[in-house]
């Protein structure tokens, strides 16, 4: 049997009325060592600071002192899960428990469990979800080589922790930044690198384009350069989800030559797992929003932050803080608006709870066109940087020397005023400057539209592309409540990123209704708002429930038949023609198709 601390990371009802538990795991004797043996002063210290009361936002009534003690000892316990020697061993479960369970009366997404998992037995061939009782489990190595699973163990045990327990994990796995420090860098005006200077004739059709990763999110911002400015999220399944990936020979290509930008919607696994299997990918800056984390999510965070310490050193954690809440105890949604503008659109933070990661991350509104005669400017938060990106094979995985191992809160406050930085967000209303002149494409990562509060605002915007929330999932509580943005132009162009498992063609997160991502009631629900021109990562199973596939030469463009990477960027009829390869001289149903001038890496896109 084995002992665990698992992070509730999401739980929902399945078929035949099971309910599901996404759990995030670390070994309970590794953690109990580090705690009591390494740093028990600390332990008996948060034990009694958040005794009684919720970390977040406790934090934010706290003496400056004390936040910036926290601040340290989350930046000490973050790299001491990638300890060379004794780095934290985690892994990924789903559970599958009966509704009846008495834990599912008290459990909440982002708190911590005790979980007890018996030997591993033989799986049934095609058995794709746990039986009531039971978990699929990957062990999870220092990257994605190392990684092992699933298999099928027996449910020997599962409680909640005591409060002070919970709090204290909750406190370890927050991110934090040291109040102290004032955000100073890195601030310009430049023109979205999606416009061409001047005025000119772009070279290229700027576009977001998602990669067909299966049952994960991965997008690419590629400007009028023919650069690929910024990853929207990062993600592969794994453990329940892994037998959607692709083939190895049809997996889609990334490279970080370019130096983009990564942001992170919010802190699923199936959104930043890739950066385990493409290392290089730590050397990159990623703007991430701050929200509980499980021991898995992390180590990520760990990696980034100690690639700017050894390794190539461009590796860097760029924290968008979540502001307090006001007038409760309890943890509630951010109390205003937040924006970060950047070279090529603008994020918005979302406004869900803070225990709900889907609906707390940030959503992207991706500037793809803009037919103004004024040149606009914007305040670009972050511009490339131009350095060398090291390649894999000279990337190794971490060591920390032993001096790192102590706990020195000098030194990591220190150290962390390089490491990770706080991301000012500008607190505002909906997102102006939205005339018909403007296309923004909407990625809204698994945030439901009535978090995003520019879409909630019914603001004159111009959506011209839209990205399919959480793979198509059903997204509302009553469709008269959806506020799905209406598509600006006839046949509205939306991309489903989703996966389906092989060779059974069964869809991913089937819930009660036996349907799985995309859903029968979200399609008709995008449909209904003009989002008809559907172009899909993946082959659809189900096909007497939706819309059916039509073929390449798409007679009409509800339905495209776009298997594989998808890419959205403009309102009607083809891309210009430097985007068909050879120029000019091929069909509309070509690809379009992107090179890395530094490595060769080719990217090719339906559209």
């Amino acid at each position: 049997m084995k002992r665990f601390f698992g992070y509730v990371a999401s739980f929902e009802v399945a078929q035949k009325g099971s309910v599901r538990v996404d759990v995030e795991l670390v070994d309970e004797r590794w953690m109990r060592d580090v705690l009591e043996r390494e740093i028990p002063l600390v332990y008996d210290e948060l034990r009694q600071l958040f005794a009684n009361v919720p970390v977040w936002p406790t934090l934010y009534t706290l003496p400056l002192a004390v936040c910036s003690g926290l601040a340290a000892t989350n930046l000490w316990f973050a790299l001491r899960t990638i300890d060379g020697e004794h780095p934290a061993p985690i892994s990924l479960a789903r559970l599958t428990l009966p509704r009846a369970h008495s834990l599912l009366k008290t459990l909440v997404e982002s708190s911590w469990i005790g979980v007890i998992l018996d030997d591993a037995e033989a799986m049934i061939p095609g058995e794709l979800e746990p039986p009531d009782g039971y978990a699929f489990h990957t062990t999870l190595g220092v990257d994605a080589s190392g990684d092992r699973g699933p298999t099928k163990n027996r449910i020997v045990e599962i409680q909640n922790l005591p409060p002070n327990m919970n709090a204290v994990l909750q406190a370890l796995h927050l991110p934090q930044v040291d109040p102290t420090l004032l955000f100073v860098g890195g601030i310009s005006v430049a023109p979205s690198p999606v416009l061409p200077p001047g005025g000119t004739s772009p070279q290229h059709q700027p576009f977001v384009g998602a990669m067909n990763t299966g049952q994960g999110a991965c997008a690419g911002v590629w400007g009028h350069d023919g650069q690929l400015a910024a990853i929207l999220d990062c993600g592969v399944p794994i453990n329940i989800n892994a037998g959607t990936r692709p083939p190895a020979a049809s997996f889609p290509s990334i490279c970080a030559c370019d130096d983009p930008l990564v942001v992170l919607s919010h802190w699923d696994h199936d959104h930043y797992m890739l950066a385990r299997s493409k290392i290089e990918m730590y050397q990159l800056r990623w703007i991430v929003p701050q929200q509980h984390l499980g021991t898995p999510a992390l180590t990520v965070c760990a990696r980034i932050i100690w690639d700017g310490i050894s390794g190539s050193g461009n590796g860097q954690l760029l924290l968008w803080q979540s502001p307090p809440a006001t007038g409760s105890a309890v943890p509630q949604q951010p109390p205003a608006s937040e924006h970060i503008w950047l070279p090529w659109g603008v994020l918005e933070r979302c406004l869900g709870s803070m225990r709900d990661k889907n609906d707390s991350g940030c959503a992207a509104f991706v500037l793809v066109n803009d037919a103004s005669p004024v040149q606009r400017q914007y305040p670009a938060i972050l511009g490339r940087r131009g350095s060398k990106i090291v390649s894999p094979n000279t990337h190794k995985p971490p060591t920390m020397p032993r001096a790192m191992g102590s706990y020195n809160m000098q030194g990591l406050l220190t150290l962390g005023r390089n490491l990770i930085a706080p991301v000012p967000g500008v607190a505002a209303g909906p997102i102006s400057g939205t005339a018909k002149s403007q296309g923004y494409i909407l990625a809204p990562g698994d945030a439901a539209f009535e978090h995003i509060p520019t879409i909630k605002a019914g603001a004159n915007f111009n959506v011209v592309g839209l990205m399919a929330i959480h793979h198509g999932a059903t997204f509302w509580k009553a469709p008269a409540s959806s506020f799905t943005p209406p598509s600006t132009h006839a046949d509205g162009r939306i991309i489903y990123s989703y996966g389906m498992h092989r060779p059974s063609h069964v869809h991913c997160h089937r819930n009660s209704t036996g349907f799985g991502h995309p859903t029968p009631a979200a399609i008709t629900e995008y449909e209904k708002n003009g989002w008809t021109y559907r172009l899909n990562t993946c082959e659809i199973a189900h096909l007497s429930s939706q819309p059916p596939i039509l073929g390449p030469a798409r007679p009409n463009p509800k339905g495209a038949q776009a298997i594989g990477n998808a890419a959205i960027g403009w309102q009607a009829g083809t891309p210009i023609s430097h985007d068909i390869t050879p120029a000019g001289s091929q069909p509309p149903s070509q690809p379009i198709e992107r090179t890395c001038s530094t490595c060769g890496t080719i990217y090719q896109f339906q559209f």
